[in-house]
C-alpha cells in the first residue's frame, strides 16, 4: 500500500485515514474501486483511466470533482 492516500478531497497518511462507521458507502457498500497501473513511475493510461473512475462514480451517485 502506498504511505499516502487521497481522502475527501486531501492527501493523508494512509496509517491515520478513517471513514465513519455508519455511512451509505459502509452500510452498502456505495463507492467505486479501480486499480491503476503504473510502469516507470508514471500512472499509465491516466486520463483514460480519470475518466473512467467519474463515470462510474456518477453511475452509482457518488458526487466527483
Amino acid at each position: 500500500m502506498h504511505p499516502r492516500i487521497i481522502l475527501n478531497h486531501r492527501i493523508v497518511e494512509a496509517s491515520r485515514a478513517r471513514v465513519e462507521a455508519v455511512t451509505s458507502a459502509t452500510l452498502y457498500g456505495r463507492g467505486v474501486f479501480t486499480t491503476l497501473g503504473v510502469h516507470g513511475g508514471r500512472p499509465f493510461l491516466w486520463t483514460e483511466h480519470w475518466e473512467r473512475l467519474l463515470a462510474h462514480g456518477a453511475r452509482v451517485g457518488l458526487a466527483c470533482e
